[in-house]
């Protein structure tokens, strides 16, 4: 070697040193940021630069791989969103890294994580060399959902859904019968060697990959058309529905050419050819909805609806019918709350129990324009008909039986809405094979639980990057589900039980908790830590982080009665983060009751109560810690309220659902600090950290009502809140009148405060 080669060489080491010290340290940084295998990240890289990938989606992939927005719970000191430098911002620095984000979006949005990590193991044993198969299966799972979760906000399953209608408006406009299977997913076996093929055709332009038939095919038409939409084509009944610029994968949707086969071969070249071993789809068809399905919020429901309709005989325009005809439900059932007996009035109200006006008080004074707006978002179908609850659930019904005839009813329960059922599934004698069979009722378990989410929908505020996992895996298993069914048994007047049935189902427990299972089913108990090794109690959820994505109540981040006071959630991109690890669940620890025997008795109540500030609390402490042993992994909120020398621990979980059954005084003509003479002598003042949070107990029989004085103070009126007691807010009402009517409604607890803001500089 020269001297000039040489130094040259000598030259070019430091610069090749440093660039390896960076790749290093940010595949180090990115494996302990998501707790993956670094040799699996690089293998799945390798796997990805055997592929070429092209078109819009992936020009969208580096920003999306990048991003770290985030949002803070200041005061539980954790934070939900997306790290800086994790795995998915590594693979976003090479075109190989990007195409394998590209095909772990696709395999985590179609299989659990052990089956992609299968996938990916297999693909790799075929086109990668022996030096770079360094990951097991597991490893390459983790993976795969680390990088999918992050670009699940691309939403596989709306494009899956846009696919499946577009192939089945080719049909009925052809005035063909539809197939059935279009939407079907496919094994896991079908996956990897489609992969190959699809590898082997990017990389030989003498390659073609052929698909025929009608079975998964919106699958492969979705993988492709986000993969290398520039070399596809694509023909339903011999009418081309896409051509790109070159025709590498071609695929030919036709009933004729069933069963379902793909497979490569050469372009005629020289006269000869080379016909390569046709794979064909076997297996019987899995009919259930796929559960791995990702959506972004925007569509979220009508694409789910999308999917699920095309098991079914019915026409696109239909398929639009039945979702304007789910919106104009929706939006009754919120809208006219006094209708739907939601609530108990009078001496016989449940504490857990919606208050007056139900949903619409809920919603806030913008209810219309809420519910307006969510369900354009999610159904893509803003109502345009708001009669009475019976009167669109009709409609609804009829819609339902128009497209498929109640006489085709397999399991007699469709016939018989009084048939006796739990969530949904028959009890005896009725048969549970027929049950899963019947068309019928099968549509009906997609309705219901379409409505079921999209009620629950209208408190959620979503980032425009959040993204859900499909809603559909339990069909007839939702919270929600006996609304629909019970107002399919008839009027409550013809049964005397159906109004305690319904507020039995349909309460801020169950909307709270519906919330939260949208991003992730809850088993509801925990193991505690080592110190009460033999306790297992049912812990009250207030967040919960799943698949990219985290729901909670804004109460979380702004403990206060808001004003104008309304229930809302966020639903956050990102995962839930404390301390460098990842949650799934924040429960709150329960709260230490109050004792009435060991109070003793109070002080005489005083003769005159004014409103004032001195119930309210001097701090609160909120506190997180891992909940050891517990799968999938949580953390315990303890909250602590702190006033003078005391301090009381309270369950925020019950102070959440407390705030979601509070009844509002209605407002009168005094002024909101005028002082009340207490004649009666059976009001009795109270603070936050006083206040008893148990099921209406009283340290003698002569108490009758709690008067909090927590007025001018949002955050100690709504720690003020409690599932357990029959509970009333003073808001724009002096104490007389909001006793008053706690007085004739049985309510044992006043939440002394206004609305205002400005109270205590009125005052």
């Amino acid at each position: 070697m020269d001297s000039s080669a040489l130094q040259a060489d000598v030259v070019g080491i430091p610069s090749a040193t440093i660039t390896s010290l960076e790749v290093a340290r940010g595949l180090l940084q990115a494996a302990s940021a998501d707790d993956v295998n670094p040799r699996a990240v690089l293998q799945a890289q390798a796997l990805g630069s055997c592929f070429h990938a092209n078109g819009p989606i992936v020009a969208r992939l580096p920003e999306l791989l990048c991003r770290t927005k985030s949002v803070r719970l200041e005061r539980l000191a954790c934070w939900v969103g997306w790290a800086e430098g994790d795995t998915p911002d590594f693979l976003s620095k090479t075109p190989g890294g990007r195409s394998a984000a590209l095909i772990c979006f696709a395999l985590g949005a179609l299989f659990t994580p052990e089956k992609c990590g299968y996938i990916l193991y297999e693909v790799s044993t075929k086109i990668l060399p022996e030096s770079e198969q360094t990951s097991g299966i597991t490893q390459l799972g983790g993976v795969c959902a680390c990088v999918h979760d992050k670009l699940g906000c691309l939403g596989f399953g709306n494009y899956l859904a846009e696919h499946v209608t577009r192939l089945r408006q080719c049909f009925f406009e052809a005035g063909l019968d539809c197939p059935r299977d279009l939407a079907d997913t496919p094994s896991e076996d079908d996956v990897q060697t489609f992969l190959v093929c699809l590898r082997n055709a990017l990389q030989d332009e003498t390659f073609v990959l052929r698909y025929s038939g009608t079975r998964c095919a919106a699958v492969w038409m979705t993988l492709v058309l986000l993969f290398c939409p520039e070399d596809v084509r694509i023909e339903v009944n011999r009418e081309v529905i896409h051509a790109g610029i070159r025709e590498t994968v071609v695929l030919t949707v036709d009933p004729a050419l069933s069963p379902a086969s793909f497979h490569t071969e050469s372009r005629l070249s020289k006269g000869s050819t080379n016909l390569r071993e046709n794979h064909i789809m076997a297996g019987a068809r899995d009919r259930a909805f796929n559960a791995n399905l990702s959506f972004k919020w925007e569509g979220i429901l009508a694409s789910q609806l999308s999917i699920a309709l095309a098991d079914f005989d019915i026409s696109v325009r239909s398929c639009a019918q039945i979702q304007q005809c789910i919106a104009n439900a929706v939006a009754s059932f919120a809208f006219n709350s006094e209708d739907t007996r939601l609530i108990e009035r009078g001496t016989i109200k449940r504490e857990n129990s919606f208050p007056v006006g139900a949903l619409k008080t809920l919603l806030g004074s913008t209810y219309v324009q809420v519910v307006r707006h969510n369900l354009e978002q999610v159904l893509q179908q803003p109502s345009n008909k708001i009669g009475s609850v019976d009167e669109e659930f009709e409609a609804l019904s009829d819609m339902v039986y128009s497209c498929v005839s109640p006489s085709v009813c397999q399991c007699k329960i469709c016939r018989d809405p009084h048939a006796p059922s739990f969530y949904g599934w028959p009890a005896p004698p009725y048969d549970q094979g027929t049950f899963n069979e019947c068309s019928v009722r099968r549509l009906w378990a997609v309705v219901e639980r379409v409505v079921e989410v999209a009620l629950c929908c209208l408190f959620v505020h979503a980032d425009p990057e959040a993204t859900l996992r499909s809603q559909m895996d339990h069909l007839g298993h939702w919270w929600w589900a006996p609304i629909i069914r019970l107002w399919r048994m008839g009027p409550v007047d013809s049964d005397p039980h159906l109004g305690y049935r319904l507020t039995s189902y349909v309460n801020p427990f169950y909307l709270h908790n519906g919330i939260l299972d949208m991003v992730d089913m809850w088993n509801g108990r925990h193991r505690l830590d080592n110190r009460q090794p033999d306790v297992v109690r049912a812990l009250s959820r207030v967040c919960s982080s799943s698949y990219g994505s985290t729901v909670f109540p804004t109460t979380l981040q702004v403990p206060s009665i808001s004003c104008p006071r309304s229930l809302q959630y966020r639903l956050v991109s990102g995962r839930l983060n404390h301390k460098s690890e990842l949650y799934n669940h924040i429960v709150s620890l329960p709260s230490l009751t109050f004792d009435p025997t060991k109070a003793g008795s109070p002080p005489a109540p005083p003769p005159t109560i004014s409103p004032s500030g001195s119930g309210e609390h001097d701090s609160l402490v909120m506190t997180l810690r891992h909940v050891f042993g517990s799968e999938p992994k949580s953390l315990s909120l303890r909250t602590i309220i702190r006033r003078g020398t005391q301090s009381v621990e309270a369950d925020f979980g019950e102070i959440q659902l407390g705030f979601m059954s509070l009844e509002r005084a209605e407002a009168c003509s005094h002024g909101v600090y005028e002082s009340f003479e207490n004649t009666e002598g059976d009001v009795w003042p109270t603070s936050v950290n006083d206040l008893p949070r148990d099921y209406n107990r009283f340290p003698n029989k002569s108490s009758k009502i709690w008067l909090t004085l927590t007025h001018g103070n949002a955050e100690a009126q709504f720690l003020s809140c409690s599932l357990r007691r029959r509970q009333m807010f003073q808001g724009d009402c002096c104490i007389g009148c909001a006793v008053t009517q706690a007085r004739s409604g049985e309510y044992d607890t006043v939440i002394g405060g206004s609305t205002s803001r400005h109270f205590v500089a009125e005052q």
